[in-house]
């Protein structure tokens, strides 16, 4: 017996990629170099009059196995969050991601938001296992920059670790603090 009369509901949320036909291209063994897939990131962008970041999916022997366009801005910027890049990925079941994005004037400078998003992604996606190879500017063909480039001293974030685990002077009884081995003659 239910009290109250009121229901909530719930929803049932799943997730699922959909794999589509979209691109056909030779596709090579697997990427020696990051450089290597801007011919194929040249061909998911050529012609767009707007910013596009997007995420190649590789395995661990770095084939590509898909690709995701996440975002979509004006002709000058886009803005991004990392989750809608990495969801993708976690559901293409990636080892590996190659960041890329677009500059639809041509020039490949990076701005101080381009390697701020890398160095986000490359933080959240460090604790997933999944590797950040490199996040590739594109200009006009064949022009690109490399981020990872860019940031080689500092490429791997530094290891997660927990903090250590202390007990809180706060959470023990005042009787354990003050047994000092004293004894309490009642006099």
């Amino acid at each position: 017996m239910i009290l109250g009369g009121e229901f909530t509901v719930i929803a049932d949320n799943r997730l699922r990629l959909e794999r589509q036909e979209a691109l056909t291209l030779p596709a090579p063994e697997g990427l020696q170099s990051p450089e290597d897939a801007v011919p194929l990131l040249h061909k998911l962008v050529e012609e767009e009059p707007y910013e596009l970041l997007g995420t190649l999916f590789l395995d661990f022997q770095n084939r590509v196995t898909g690709y995701n366009i996440a975002y979509m801005g004006t002709m000058t910027r886009v803005a991004a969050e990392a989750r809608g890049l990495l969801l993708p990925a976690l559901l293409a079941n990636a080892a590996t991601i190659l960041l890329f994005h677009n500059h639809p004037g041509g020039d490949t400078r990076p701005s101080p938001d381009d390697i701020t998003m890398t160095g986000i992604v490359r933080q959240a996606v460090y604790i997933l296992g999944i590797r950040v190879w490199d996040h590739l500017i594109l200009g006009d063909p064949p022009a690109y920059q490399s981020i990872g480039q860019l940031m080689a001293p500092r490429r791997q974030p530094r290891p997660f670790r927990l903090p250590p685990m202390r007990p809180s002077k706060k959470a023990r009884p005042k009787s354990a603090t003050r047994c000092h081995g004293t004894r309490h003659n009642p006099a």
